[in-house]
């Protein structure tokens, strides 16, 4: 979007992660995230991609607490979402807090498009262009990509990414899910709340997504001027469809002749990944139909050539490095006299890509961005081309002698295209309860089907017979198979069409997340554990020890303060005494979550809250290691610092959920206080000592706010 950088700034501009780093203190915390890609790494998605943009630093896949310090950060998120090619699923990563959706070509082709939507508290990223969420595209490959940012003080590029935001539903159509509206509707709210420009003043940019009725080849020339004539086409692409009389290219050359676009001697320079040839020089690799082709029947002289696979030692911090760069970047370059005209975005220069097709609505979903430039600022767009290596190939004749033929890649397995989702969600009947809703494409129906857990053995859970076409499923889930679910985070699904099953990710409901152990295994912090919290003896993410560690004998005493050599955990005067002590700490982090709703979420109903710690008070008088009285003691004042919490002043567009999250949370205490005195009348009824006690204290806080 600038022009290009000089020496070190140049090097971190070519430093993909580098760019998607978080900075907390400029932009604040993460708060949605919301990903299209073709090809998905589970692993590089977990331990490399998410690390770097939580702000999590080294990462240890071995580490519980590394593990539950991201499990923590997502839930501190709207919401995150990847939409990804269905065909090229090769497993989940592990956290069901991360929304992730195989997108089913249904009313075009294939999902390409390359998009990262980031919403921080001060700051929208989009970032578009090549590189598919793995080791290659982030790490590797010679890719291009685009990055768009608003900040309440800095709107030029706003308009640009609401556009994007306004038709992406549209784009995906059916693979839209919840937690993608999710933060799509948080990003359009804040650039609302910062008087974003609602369309933009020039027509010098513009953020495209093809695959619908307008191909992506028309929409690019429609922004050429008209009247000036292309002297120069550069094309830099990875892959490449047949020439064999109505390929890309001819089509591409005949549409701006008839338009009168195309200047006599025009030149046409192809950019194609590099092969060493075994005499020691890089050669294109190109379909020997493309080097063939015939361009002086346009008046157009045309060329290709390899681009550069070198990697500039600068980039690695290594004087001797000699590693290459496979290429992957998409870029369309049109230049006349006075002005320049680019394409940099997901869409390989082939027929699916550019909708050179008889039916231009089955073209692929691709995301990209128009740029157009004149004067000097054209030189922004001339440096979208990579430097090329080895001599260049002219087109015609016998130049298919002089390229390398790509590899055919292997086709992708079967996959179950009539399955829309599943998902784990509040059951019907008992909302605090789970249950799998499975839903399908009844038209795409033609055969009997079947789900299966995805662990050894497997268990069937669902039989579908031949003629049955009911668009959702329900299957209840005990507790056994929701422990497996959330273990494996996959189902097997067997069909009609196919000798093998295939896995198909599981997710879970929005409403549902609030069920969700903090990792899979992992036991819940028990009272000292809460309380040594609350009182900042130890870290929130300590509070989740590993489940694969030996647990202890005694549950009672995961924390001990050891301080002596007697357990006083059991005795119930430093117990309360304990308690009392944490009081001011649960205030303090029941405030501190008031910064958006998931972290008041998590900090007032959550497994480390008021609500958690006040069940563990339950369970302690209903075992017997708690009196009735103190007890309700400690519900009572568990209450009073929610009610001192929900009167305490927020953020106006936090308002509205502050009031109904602390409604919920005291909501919750006082049924579990109302369970406790039904359950013991006598220490805890009317005329007791408790109730007296329990009348002043709310008597007090009510005059600050009221359930």
């Amino acid at each position: 979007m600038s022009r290009r950088k000089q020496n070190g700034d140049a090097i971190a501009d070519r430093k993909l992660m580098d760019r998607i780093a978080l900075d907390e203190e400029r932009l604040g915390p993460m708060r949605g995230l919301l990903a299209t890609t073709y090809e998905l790494d589970p692993e590089f998605f977990e331990i490399d991609f998410l690390p770097t943009l939580l702000g999590l630093g080294a990462w240890d896949d071995r580490s519980w607490t590394t593990r539950i310090a991201m499990e923590k950060s997502l839930a501190l998120m709207e919401a995150a979402a990847v939409v990804m090619e269905a065909g090229r699923y090769r497993g989940r990563p592990r956290s069901l807090r991360l929304e992730l959706t195989p997108y089913v070509a249904r009313a075009a082709g294939t999902l390409h498009a390359k998009v990262l939507v980031l919403v921080y508290d001060r700051a929208i990223r989009l970032l578009v262009g090549s590189s598919n969420l793995t080791t290659q595209g982030y790490r590797h490959n010679r890719e291009v990509m685009l990055v768009l940012t608003a900040m309440p003080d800095a709107l030029e590029q706003a308009a640009l990414i609401r556009s994007a935001l306004d038709t992406i539903p549209d784009a995906l159509a059916d693979a839209w899910s919840p937690g993608a509206e999710r933060v799509r509707r948080l990003a359009l709210e804040h650039l609302a709340q910062w008087g974003a420009p609602r369309s933009q003043r020039a027509s010098d940019e513009r953020f495209v997504w093809s695959g619908g009725p307008t191909p992506l080849r028309q929409t690019f020339l429609d922004a050429w001027p008209g009247g000036e004539p292309v002297r120069r086409i550069r094309i830099v692409s990875p892959f490449w469809s047949e020439e064999r009389g109505d390929g890309p290219l001819e089509q591409l050359l005949g549409a701006l002749q008839g338009r009168n676009a195309l200047s006599d001697g025009c030149k046409l320079e192809l950019g194609t990944e590099a092969h060493l040839h075994p005499d020691g020089h890089y050669r294109p690799v190109l379909p020997p139909s493309v080097a063939a082709l015939d361009t002086t029947k346009h008046h157009v002289e045309g060329s290709a050539r390899a681009v550069s696979p070198r990697v500039l030692p600068e980039e690695v911090g290594m004087p001797d490095f000699r590693g290459v760069r496979p290429l992957h970047a998409k870029v369309v370059l049109l230049e006349g006299p006075t002005t320049s005209l680019a394409y940099a975005g997901s869409a390989n220069f082939t027929a699916s890509g550019w909708g050179f097709l008889p039916e231009p609505t089955r073209a692929n979903i691709e995301a990209g961005v128009i740029l157009r430039r004149t004067g000097r600022d054209r030189g922004a767009l001339a440096a979208l081309i990579p430097d090329a290596i080895g001599e260049p190939v002219e087109l015609g004749g016998s130049a298919a002698d002089e390229v390398t033929a790509p590899e055919q890649s292997a086709g992708d397995p079967p996959w179950p295209s009539f399955v829309r989702d599943m998902v784990l969600t509040p059951a019907r009947q008992d909302p605090e309860s789970l249950e799998l809703a499975v839903h399908v494409e009844p038209a795409s129906v033609a055969g009997p089907w079947s789900l299966a857990t995805a662990d050894e053995p497997a268990r069937t859970l669902l039989q579908v017979g031949p003629g049955e076409t009911r668009p959702e499923h329900h299957v209840p889930v005990d507790r056994d198979t929701l422990g497996t679910l959330l273990r494996t985070r996959e189902l097997a699904v067997s069909w009609w069409a196919s000798e093998a099953s295939a896995r198909y990710p599981l997710n879970v409901a929005l409403p549902a997340r609030e069920h969700l152990p903090i990792a899979p295994g992992a036991r819940h912090p028990g009272e000292q554990q809460l309380l040594a919290y609350y009182q900042g003896r130890v870290a929130w993410e300590e509070l989740y020890p590993d489940p694969e560690e030996q647990a202890p004998a005694d549950p009672a005493s995961d924390y001990r303060i050891q301080h002596d050599a007697v357990d006083t955990t059991r005795i119930q005067s430093y117990q309360i005494r304990s308690f009392v002590e944490a009081l001011e700490g649960i205030r303090q982090d029941m405030l501190a979550a008031a910064v958006s709703e998931p972290a008041m979420r998590l900090a007032l109903t959550g497994p480390v809250s008021p609500v958690a710690l006040a069940r563990q008070v339950t369970d302690a008088v209903r075992e017997g290691e708690r009196t009735p009285t103190a007890g309700g003691f400690q519900l009572v004042e568990i209450l009073g610092c929610i009610h001192a919490a929900r009167a305490r002043s927020v953020p106006e567009r936090l308002r509205e959920a502050w009031s109904e999250h602390t409604r919920r949370a005291a909501e919750q205490v006082s049924r579990l206080l109302d369970k406790l005195r039904s359950d013991h009348p006598q220490a805890l009824g009317p005329s007791s000592g408790f109730a007296h006690y329990e009348r002043s204290l709310r008597a007090s806080f009510d005059r600050g706010a009221r359930p």
